[in-house]
This record gives C-alpha cells, structure tokens and sequence, in this order.
C-alpha cells in the first residue's frame, strides 16, 4: 500500500526531482537571457514612462502659457490695445488659478484656491505690465523651469532650458527677448 501512494504522488507531479543537472546546460543560459530580456523591457518601460511624463509636463506648461497668453490679449483687445497691469485684471478671462502653475511647481496651487489666492504663489511671474498690442519682443511672462516665454503677440516661445530675468534684456523695467541668448531673429 505504501509503494501504490508512492506511485499516485509521482505521476500527479510532473516535475522531475531536484538533482545536481537540474540548473545545468541549456536550461541556466535559457533562464539567464529571459531574466535578462525582462530586466531590459523593464528598464525600457521606465524609461519611456518618465520620457511621457516629462512631455506631459512641458506640454502642460506651454497650455497654460497660451491660456494667459489668450486672456492678456482679449483684455488687450477690450481696452483700446492695452495689456493688464496685472494677472487680477484679467481673473475673469484666466478662469482657473491653476493656469498660473508650471506643471512641475504645483506646489503653491490649491485646488479651489481663489484666483487671488494663487496669484500671490503663482509660478508666472506678470511682466507686461505697461504694454500695447505690438510691442515687438515684449515679454509677458515665462516659465523658470522649461524656459518656454509667452510674447505679447501671443506667441510662446519654446523652450530649452530654465531661465530667470538676467537671460532677459530690460529697458525701463520691462523684459524683452534677447537675441544672443535665444538664438532667435
């Protein structure tokens, strides 16, 4: 009786005993290069992961840009050509105080805040204060982090790498594009 359930339990099992050639050969180079494809493919979907993510937050940023970007210009267009002297003057256009936040500085944004709450945090700092619809390299505000600049015709510049106000020329306290610094026309 002994040796029958000996037999029942060896059958229902199919995996051979564990011995000295059980990792051996073929089968350890089969398991090293499959470890070794899933560790890549990991490492890929990583990658492209944070890739994704890190172009979600410029694309983000470079929206909320051309939203204040399009409320400084309906206020330019109501008030005879002239841009807000500052983000309070057009909270009604903005509509979210979220806008007012770089994808990666979220820091001061508090969902529900009030505008006037976000203005005093936000990551865009007002910089065309003074100015008039064709007011040509004419800064209104840009991003510290991605360096993307929003121009008083609207336009948003891409860009590349963070920025402060020193990678700006200033006249009268107002910043305009420097060509050298941005390589552009």
């Amino acid at each position: 009786m002994a040796n029958n359930s000996d037999e029942i339990s060896a059958a229902e099992n199919p995996m051979p005993p564990a011995g000295p050639g059980m990792f051996s050969g073929w089968r350890l180079l089969v398991m090293i290069v499959c470890a070794g494809f899933l560790a890549k493919t990991g490492y890929n979907m990583f990658v492209k992961t944070r890739e994704a993510k890190e172009r979600a937050a410029v694309i983000g940023c470079r929206s909320c840009l051309k939203t204040l970007g399009f409320a400084s210009r309906i206020f330019a267009t109501e008030n005879s050509g002239r841009y807000p002297g500052s983000w309070l003057e057009i909270t009604n256009e903005i509509g979210s105080g979220r806008v007012l936040f770089c994808s990666l500085d979220l820091s001061g944004y508090v969902a529900g805040q009030s505008i006037t709450d976000a203005i005093s945090k936000a990551t865009y700092a007002y910089r065309g204060a003074g100015a008039v619809e064709g007011d040509a390299g004419r800064v209104v505000t840009f991003c510290p982090h991605h360096g993307h600049i929003l121009m008083t015709d609207g336009e948003v510049l891409e860009g590349g790498r963070p920025l402060t106000e020193a990678d700006f020329d200033t006249k009268d306290g107002k910043l305009f594009v420097r060509v050298s610094s941005r390589g552009l026309r």
